[in-house]
């Protein structure tokens, strides 16, 4: 734009002259860039996408971010001032992230996840603008691990009797439930009486529906019956009969407290022999270890010394009796029941009586081990020669219940 600008000067002498001015004005210089529009995904998250008038620019919303930019120069032809202008769009970059459980050998993605534990997994695509956009899944690979056992590895008990289970499972706190219905305290170890061979399920189902499920089988074995029909406590021994369960049979002794004494024969006609008096336990085990226990008592003969004799040769009191004594004669077989050392070896024999006959005087005039009232009995002589009618004193030590009986006697001619 072209200006003419005109001014009046007056000199000395009133003389007068005109000054006249052409200005140049220029306008400012001013440039517009094309749109930009740009993907902030192109340059990676919290990157820069755009650089304009020495700032940098990142989209790190999810929304557009749209820039109307300016940039201010000295123009170096004219030296006015020079702008530049510029609309700037930048898409931002979709990053979704999203989280989810699955259970172990469950297909997802069209991956079958087979070992548990924790994952990332992306997946990209192009978003209405046209940016390339990620969708990262978090993904939690559950595991349940349940097996079933019995303590012990008692799976098979006797009628009547228990057993513990024992559920390894990992996490140990996924719930479980159980077929045939169990209710238990220890739900890890639970206690089971099944009256049956039962089979036992066990169902652990966590909230993300991951499910495992193992069994175990309890078989139930009868019980055998033993039954004592008869204590012969002279021959010290007993009949019993026995049945059920499941063979071969075992037979023990224990004493009145339930402690093992040792194992016992039964004959072939059911006897066992060679039994020390008192009170005890038979026990019958069989096969699959299941016992039947039965009560019995062998108690001590009493014995009753006579009193007076009259060994006169009339056959009336002829020796001095001990009625009852017959119980203690002399046993073939240990006294104590224990077995030979050497299987071939034949007991000793055991007397378990000892029979002494003092005179006024103390002094010994009898005795004998299995006192025995027809073989060995006292016929009143001594060293060949007849005692004289008196008192005399006895005593009587019966060494298997370790029993002493002592008192005194008439001898009569």
């Amino acid at each position: 734009r072209w200006t003419v600008l005109a001014k009046m000067y007056q000199f000395v002498g009133n003389c007068g002259c005109v000054v006249r001015m052409t200005l140049h004005v220029v306008s400012h210089l001013e440039g517009v860039l094309p749109d930009v529009g740009l993907c902030q995904s192109d340059f990676g998250e919290d990157k820069p996408a755009f650089t304009f008038d020495g700032k940098k620019y990142t989209n790190t919303g999810k929304k557009d971010m749209v820039l109307d930019l300016e940039e201010t120069s000295i123009s170096n032809v004219t030296g006015c001032d020079s702008i530049t202008k510029v609309h700037v769009v930048i898409h931002p970059m979709v990053h979704v992230e999203n989280d989810t459980l699955i259970c172990r050998d469950q297909k997802l993605f069209g991956m079958v996840w087979s070992v548990a534990g924790n994952y990332d997994h992306d997946f990209h695509y192009e978003s209405a603008n046209g940016c390339d956009s990620i969708v990262t899944w978090h993904i939690k690979v559950l595991d349940i691990q349940l097996k079933l056992r019995a303590e012990e590895n008692r799976t098979s008990v006797c009628s009547g009797n228990s057993s513990t289970l024992i559920v390894d499972l990992v996490p140990s706190n996924v719930p479980l439930t159980w077929e045939p219905e169990l209710s238990s305290t220890n739900p890890l170890r639970p206690v089971v009486l099944p009256e049956e061979t039962t089979v036992y399920t066990a169902h652990a189902r966590n909230s993300a529906g991951c499910h495992a499920t193992d069994t175990i089988t309890i078989a139930v074995n009868p019980n055998p019956t033993l039954n004592i029909d008869t204590v012969i406590v002279k021959e010290r021994k007993l009949e019993a009969n026995y049945f059920g369960g499941t063979p071969d049979y075992q037979f023990f002794l224990l004493n009145s407290q339930g402690k093992l004494i040792g194992e016992r024969t039964m004959t072939e006609d059911n006897t066992i022999e060679n039994l020390q008096r008192g009170s005890y336990i038979l026990r019958l085990l069989d096969a699959n270890g299941c016992v039947s226990d039965a009560p019995f008592s062998l108690e001590a003969t009493p014995i009753y010394p006579a009193i007076m004799f009259s060994p006169n040769g009339d056959g009336i009191n002829d020796v001095w009796q001990i009625v009852g004594i017959e119980s203690y004669n002399g046993v073939t077989g240990m006294d104590n029941g224990d077995e030979p050392a050497d299987p071939n070896e034949k007991p000793a024999r055991v007397y378990t009586s000892y029979v002494r006959i003092f005179d006024r005087t103390g002094r010994l005039v009898y005795e004998t081990r299995g006192y025995n009232n027809a073989d060995n009995a006292f016929t009143g002589e001594y060293n060949g020669h007849l005692l004289p009618s008196t008192d005399y004193w006895y005593i009587i030590d019966l060494e298997v219940n370790d029993t002493q009986y002592v008192g005194h006697f008439t001898l009569l001619r």
